[in-house]
């Protein structure tokens, strides 16, 4: 089999799909639930409606929380007498038709007795659910493709993408918290940018209303994904003002930029009912407590800090930035547009009171930039294509890196939401299966 074939995209994500679903199913056969942490927060939206036919969350946090995760209080009522939830409902839409998979293969279970609990919780629906996340990713892996092979030949595309899959924390998030939001995260962006580039400067009606669907998915799925409408807007500049516009030419865009709200507001629709219900008004701030310190972002501690630095935890990244500037050469008005989201995404995580975001390995909240990082990083790799020897030993070793670093992260070698030692990160290599099979028994 030739090295272009291996790369084909195909069989690379194929493979990767295989492996995260194994992943998977080791974990529940061990015991340990998919649906943790931040996750069952996002899912009791859809576990509530669907079971309870309701949005009150308190049996949700108060009686599914086996592992005793900090989720908001189910004390806690709203003027509505609902118990608030931050978070918003995207991710539990994407997981509707796997919910139903779950349900229906639960009762099927029953009918050959096996006794599984019809309750949302148990083993099946924490499969598909997860399965779900799985699938997304794959979708997502195809996108960032995709969005690659604009600019870039398809062995470039699927080195890049098959790369920054391996060397950063979405392969953490894709084998072992895919309840959590950051592989859809990265899905919807990656769809909602595919939709914008493939024909930029070059839109049609249809092309609008798809572009605003599709927004209105990656902010429901998480809200600061809206930063990202930065390149619609970007383009509709281009279009109007770079050119040498006539007047119609401005009209005709101002026209399609007010489609493209219309029909974001038409998809955030279920978002604003359900802030209707809990807090009784349909557009509300959801984090109370919580905010932003934009007079004193952590730029620096962001990125490079041993508390999920950016680059520090994924050292890729800073290959990707590298090549992005050649990536100047490309295409420049789609550059500064990509450049903007970036740094909008790095300022307001950045100024986040919590920057480090909790228990997550690394920057997890740059999930949502991985299409810019592979255009970069794809840059990179056609830019010195002539030294494959040398970038697939770099690459190799990072990937390496990133495998050891995500599983001494997954089995607790490393603290989840503090500061970690790097000479003890490179101890604990000694200790993994040790420590891997001791997790599995439970020890």
């Amino acid at each position: 089999m030739t090295l272009r074939r291996l790369i084909n995209p195909r069989y690379l994500f194929t493979v990767l799909a295989v492996l995260a679903v194994l992943s998977l199913i080791v974990k529940l056969s061990a015991g340990y639930w998919g649906i943790t942490g931040d996750g069952l927060s996002y899912y009791a939206h859809l576990r509530s409606l669907m079971l309870d036919h309701d949005l009150h969350y308190e049996n949700e946090l108060k009686f599914f929380n086996k592992f005793r995760y900090e989720l908001p209080s189910f004390d806690i009522r709203t003027s509505t007498d609902h118990v608030p939830n931050k978070y918003p409902i995207g991710p539990g839409l994407l997981w509707v038709p796997f919910f139903g998979f779950g349900h229906f293969s639960t009762h099927l279970a029953n009918l050959f007795g096996i006794p599984l609990p019809l309750d949302g919780y148990s083993v099946l629906y924490q499969f598909f659910i997860c399965l779900g996340s799985i699938f997304y990713g794959f979708l997502g892996l195809f996108f960032l493709y995709k969005i690659n092979r604009i600019f870039f030949e398809s062995n470039i595309a699927a080195i890049s993408v098959t790369t920054i899959f391996l060397s950063t924390n979405l392969l953490n998030y894709y084998i072992s918290e895919q309840a959590m939001p950051h592989i859809l995260s990265m899905f919807s962006v990656a769809l909602f940018a595919y939709l914008c580039l493939r024909d930029y400067g070059a839109k049609t009606t249809q092309s609008y209303i798809y572009l605003g669907l599709s927004a209105g998915l990656m902010i429901m799925v998480r809200y600061q994904n809206a930063l990202f409408m930065i390149l619609p807007l970007f383009e509709i500049i281009f279009i109007s003002f770079g050119r040498d516009g006539t007047f119609n030419d401005i009209l005709i865009s101002v026209r399609k930029g007010v489609l493209f709200i219309l029909v974001l507001a038409l998809a955030l629709m279920p978002q604003f009912i359900v802030w209707k219900v809990l807090y009784g008004k349909f557009l509300v701030y959801t984090y109370p407590g919580e905010g932003f310190n934009f007079l004193t972002p952590k730029l620096i501690e962001t990125l490079f800090s041993s508390r999920h630095g950016l680059i520090s935890w994924t050292p890729i990244i800073l290959l990707s930035l590298g090549g992005y500037l050649l990536y100047f050469r490309e295409t420049r008005s789609i550059y500064w547009a990509l450049l903007t989201c970036f740094l909008l995404q790095w300022y307001i995580n950045s100024s986040w009171h919590c920057w480090w975001f909790g228990n997550s390995f690394g920057g997890r909240a740059f999930i949502n930039c991985t299409f810019i990082f592979t255009i970069g990083l794809s840059a990179l790799i056609k830019r010195f294509y002539n030294k494959k020897i040398y970038l697939s030993v770099v690459f190799t070793v990072l990937i390496m890196w990133n495998f050891l670093f995500t599983a001494q992260y997954i089995v607790g070698l490393v603290p989840q939401g503090d500061h970690v030692s790097w000479k003890a990160v490179a101890k604990n290599n000694c200790k993994l299966i040790e420590t891997f099979v001791a997790r599995l028994r439970g020890v």
